[in-house]
This record gives structure tokens, C-alpha cells and sequence, in this order.
């Protein structure tokens, strides 16, 4: 509240007089403050979680990796901070791999980009590492100008000890700022946490892709989940389903390869905290970020920490809980 305050006119001469006739003595500097003000807080934009004091952002770099039996074992996924799981020729499905708090310096098998990575890499920026790809990824990498590193370049380097192809490996901290992008200019997902209804009981996911592909997930009671033989443990793990098309094209197997939608809408399941919540999700263009609502209306928000998300084709994926 403020506060009037009145003067007679009499005892403001008085006072104007006095202040004439007694010079008063220059009045001392302030001293300077010797608190300086906090830093504003760095946060990943992979994980949303807060980066250390001092941290600045670099560029997100993303590698490829195998993801079949015979490439197993994977190396490196327990430093990445997101997955995304996407479907490939012969019902399998390979992994993007993103790193931002630590570059990894063995990660591999290193495998072949697709053309549905764009939409899935351009949110953040990232940087690419992959063992090449066929003309029209790598047009369509070109088109999109993302950066990648492939063999012959620093950081990728044969395994003898492994059979090809699954015997390229890369160590991230020995890529050159001139083969790296720019850093992210948003943060991947929406982070926070939203308060939902509660869902349903989900202690366990089962993931079929294909006939080829399945995989099974469970909730440990310690803040994560996981699945055998993979050193990623996410916080929060999607699956959502997605469009594809088949490209025309054949492997060497002689099996069709298709190739996923990335940008669009669809449906999908929220893993968390040991429940399921049926979701809606929205794309709208290759450089948007995911958007995940409720069939109510209501945005949700990612919990901080690390994500796993599960592109499973809806012609052919199913999800099983329990």
C-alpha cells in the first residue's frame, strides 16, 4: 500500500533553506552488488531433462542400428537419450539413435538410412550416421540437407571381429565439427507432466511388427522399462501406429521394401508408470515435432527422461498388454 506524505508549505521552505545555507557532503557511491544473477537453466531436447551447470548445446547426432538377431550384440543404446523403433523390408525393423548428453564412443552395428528417417530426424537438427543408403534416400537426405556421416568418414570403423554387414561400428567423439549440423532449435517433444485419468493396468507390453518381429517390455517398478537384451531402460515408451506405402523396390532377399508415414495422424498407446493410455498422435510436417492428445481433446506432455518410441505399420502391428 502506498503511503501520502504531506508537507506545510512553511516546513518546506525550512527546508529548502537549510539545504542552501549547509552544504551537504557528497553522498557515498553505492557499492556494487556482489551477487550475480542465476543462469538460466540448459535443458536436453531429447530428454527434457535439465543439463548440468556450464553444459551448452551441441548438435543432436543420430546412428542408425541394426536391430535382427544376427546383429546382436548392440552396442551403445544404454548412452542414447531417445529411440525410435521403425518398421524395414522383411517384417524387421530397424532403430534410430539419438544422442545429446553423451557421444558415445562405440555404437553399432551401424546400418542404412531410409527415406522415413527425414521426418524423424528433422525436429532436432541431427546429424546421421549410417554405412550409405540407396539413391533415393540419399536424395531425399540431400533434399531435406541433413547431415551424414557414412564409411570412409571419421568416427566409423570395421569390427574384424564381426561378420559384415554388422560389423560397422562409430565412435561419435571423433566426429569433426564440419561433418556436425546445427544444434536444436526445440526441444523434441512437449516435456512436462499432465495429470491423465488413470489407465489401464500394464506391467507388460508385447509388440508385433510382423510375423519377423516381435518384442515384449515390461515395467520393473523402478521408474522404467525394459526388454531383454537391451541396454535402453525409457521412462516413457509409445507405440504408435503408422501409415506405409510400398516403395516398388526389392532387397536382396527379394523382399518388398516399403516405406513408413511419418507426418500425419494416427492412434496409439502411452507407456507409463506402469499403465496404458490410449492416445491420439499428430505430425504435420517433417520438421514438427510429435503432438499427443487424448480422445478428449487434452495435450499431453512427455515426462522428462528417456523415451522409446515403437512405429508399428497398421496393417500388420498389433500391441498385447497384461
Amino acid at each position: 500500500m502506498k503511503h501520502a506524505l504531506v508537507l506545510s508549505a512553511a516546513a518546506l521552505a525550512a527546508g529548502l533553506l537549510a539545504a542552501c545555507s549547509s552544504p551537504q557532503p557528497p553522498a557515498a557511491p553505492l557499492a556494487a552488488s556482489s551477487s550475480q544473477p542465476e543462469p538460466e537453466p540448459v535443458y536436453y531436447a531429447t530428454t527434457g531433462r535439465e543439463a548440468p551447470p556450464g553444459w551448452s548445446p551441441v548438435p543432436v547426432v543420430v546412428v542408425k542400428v541394426d536391430n535382427t538377431l544376427a546383429g546382436r550384440p548392440q552396442e551403445g543404446l544404454g548412452d542414447a537419450d531417445l529411440i525410435i523403433e521403425e518398421p524395414v523390408e522383411g517384417g524387421l525393423t530397424r532403430l534410430l539413435t539419438f544422442f545429446e548428453s553423451t557421444m558415445a564412443q562405440r555404437v553399432g552395428p551401424v546400418r542404412s538410412i531410409r527415406s522415413s528417417d527425414v521426418g524423424l530426424v528433422m525436429p532436432v537438427n541431427a546429424t546421421v550416421v549410417a554405412s550409405g543408403g540407396s539413391p533415393e534416400a540419399l536424395a531425399a537426405y540431400q533434399k531435406a540437407q541433413i547431415p551424414l556421416v557414412t564409411e570412409g568418414m571419421a568416427g566409423l570403423q570395421r569390427d574384424a571381429g564381426r561378420a559384415a554387414p554388422y560389423n560397422i561400428f562409430a565412435n561419435l567423439t571423433r566426429l569433426t565439427r564440419a561433418e556436425l549440423g546445427t544444434d536444436p532449435e526445440q526441444p523434441y517433444f512437449d516435456f512436462g507432466t499432465t495429470k491423465l485419468p488413470p489407465g489401464g493396468d500394464a506391467t507388460r507390453v508385447d509388440l508385433t511388427f510382423s510375423p519377423s518381429r516381435s518384442e515384449n517390455w515390461r515395467w520393473n517398478n523402478r521408474g522404467y522399462w525394459e526388454q531383454p537384451d537391451v541396454a535402453f531402460r525409457p521412462r516413457t515408451l509409445f507405440a504408435l501406429d503408422v501409415r506405409s506405402f510400398d516403395t516398388g523396390k526389392r532387397d536382396a532377399a527379394g523382399s518388398p521394401i516399403p516405406e513408413i508415414v511419418t507426418s500425419g495422424a494416427g492412434a496409439g498407446y502411452m507407456f507409463r508408470d506402469g499403465e496404458a493410455h490410449r492416445i491420439l498422435w499428430e505430425k504435420r510436417s517433417p520438421l514438427a515435432p510429435f503432438r499427443f492428445t487424448t480422445s478428449a481433446g487434452l495435450v499431453i506432455s512427455v515426462p522428462p527422461g528417456r523415451t522409446w518410441i515403437s512405429l508399428l505399420d497398421r496393417k500388420t502391428g498389433q500391441v498385447r498388454l497384461s
